[in-house]
C-alpha cells in the first residue's frame, strides 16, 4: 500500500516537472505598513497557492515593507530615503526570479531599477498610471475612474450639490480631475479643484476649499496623498470631519476616518496577480508578452462608524460598513 502511495505521488509530480523540479524566489516590496496592503499580499500569496507555487514548498517569498511615517526632519528624511534605496540595491544584488511590488508608490519607485537589472517585475494592488513602464513590466492595476466615484458618491449622498478636490500636478491625477470634471458637469454637480505641489500641505487649501462652501471632497488617484506615510490623507479626513464634511476616496483604503472609499475584492486580485506570476516564472512567458490586468473595481464601501459622526444615516446591511456596487 506504501509503495503504491509513493508511485502515485511520483507519478502526479511527473505531470508537473515545472512545480517539481523547480524553487522560484521572489522578492515582495511595498512602501508603507498599512492592513490594506497585508491583505492584498495574502490574497497574492493565497492566489499563488492555488496556482500551485507553494510558500515554503516551491516558493520562496522575501517580503520587505519600508516604513513611509512622516519625517520631522530633513535629515530622517533623508536616511529614509538613502535605506529605501539601499533595499532596491540588495534586492537586485539577491537576484530573485522576480519582484512585486504592492501599491502605486512601490510600483513607481521600484519599477526603473527593477526592470533596468534584468529582473522580471510584476505590480499588485496599483492604480494605473501612465508613469509605468510600457516595455518588461505587467500586473494587475485598481481600475477606478472618475464615473465610478461620482456614481458611488451620489448614490451614497444623493443631495450633493459642489465637491471640492485637491490635487497635485501629478499627470494621473490631472487626467483624473479633468475627467472628473466632465462628469460632474454631466449631472448637475459643481467641482471646485486646487493644485497643490507635490512638498506642500494640503490644510490651506482644504481650508480655501471649505470656505467656498463645498459638500463634500473627494480624493483623486494621486500619489499625492500616499507619500509620508498617506500625510495629506489623514490631514484631510480630519479636518473633513471638523467642519463635518463627507470625505470620499478613490484610493484603497488606507487610512481610517474616510466616509466612503473604494474596496477591492483582494482575493480576486490575488487570483490574477498570481495567474501573471506563473505565467512568467513556469510558462517563460516574457513579462511584455504578458497583458496588463485592470479590472473595473466599483465597489464602494460606507463606513457607517463615520456616517454617524457625520449626521448621515443608512440601514445598515453590517454593523460598521454598508457597500454599495454601480
Amino acid at each position: 500500500m506504501k509503495k503504491l502511495i509513493i508511485l502515485v505521488l511520483l507519478v502526479f509530480l511527473g505531470f508537473q516537472p515545472c512545480m517539481a523540479q523547480s524553487q522560484y524566489n521572489i522578492e515582495v516590496l511595498q512602501l508603507g505598513d498599512i492592513d490594506t496592503f497585508d491583505r492584498a499580499y495574502d490574497g497574492l500569496l493565497d492566489g499563488l497557492a492555488r496556482q500551485g507555487l507553494v510558500k515554503g514548498y516551491n516558493l520562496s517569498v522575501n517580503r520587505t515593507v519600508i516604513d513611509t511615517s512622516p519625517s520631522d526632519s530633513l535629515w530622517k528624511k533623508l536616511i529614509s530615503y538613502l535605506s529605501t534605496r539601499k533595499t532596491c540595491s540588495r534586492v537586485i544584488e539577491r537576484d530573485p526570479d522576480m519582484v512585486i511590488t504592492i501599491g502605486t508608490s512601490a510600483t513607481k519607485y521600484f519599477q526603473e531599477k527593477i526592470v533596468s537589472a534584468g529582473i522580471p517585475f510584476v505590480y499588485t494592488s496599483a492604480i494605473p498610471s501612465v508613469t509605468y513602464l510600457s516595455k518588461k513590466t505587467t500586473g494587475v492595476a485598481i481600475n477606478t475612474t472618475a464615473t465610478d466615484v461620482i456614481n458611488a458618491t451620489l448614490l451614497a449622498l444623493p443631495n450633493i450639490r459642489t465637491i471640492g478636490i485637491i490635487h497635485s500636478a501629478d499627470r494621473d491625477a490631472v487626467s483624473f480631475v479633468h475627467d472628473m470634471n466632465i462628469c460632474s458637469e454631466r449631472l448637475g454637480l459643481k467641482m471646485i479643484s486646487k493644485e497643490v505641489a507635490m512638498d506642500e500641505s494640503i490644510l490651506p487649501a482644504a481650508r480655501e476649499l471649505i470656505a467656498q462652501k463645498i459638500d463634500a471632497f473627494i480624493v483623486p488617484t494621486d500619489g499625492y496623498y500616499e507619500i509620508n506615510g498617506w500625510e495629506a490623507s489623514k490631514e484631510l479626513i480630519a479636518v473633513s470631519r471638523k467642519h463635518a464634511l463627507p470625505c470620499i476616496s478613490s484610493l484603497i483604503s488606507a487610512t481610517d476616518g474616510s466616509f466612503l472609499y473604494l474596496s477591492p475584492d483582494f482575493e480576486e486580485i490575488g487570483d490574477l496577480t498570481a495567474s501573471c506570476v506563473k505565467d512568467i516564472l513556469v510558462e517563460g512567458i516574457p513579462p511584455e508578452e504578458r497583458a496588463i490586468i485592470a479590472p473595473n473595481n466599483s465597489n464602494y464601501v460606507v463606513d457607517l462608524k463615520v456616517s454617524k459622526k457625520l449626521g448621515i444615516c443608512f440601514r445598515p446591511q453590517t454593523p460598521d460598513l454598508l457597500s454599495l456596487n454601480n
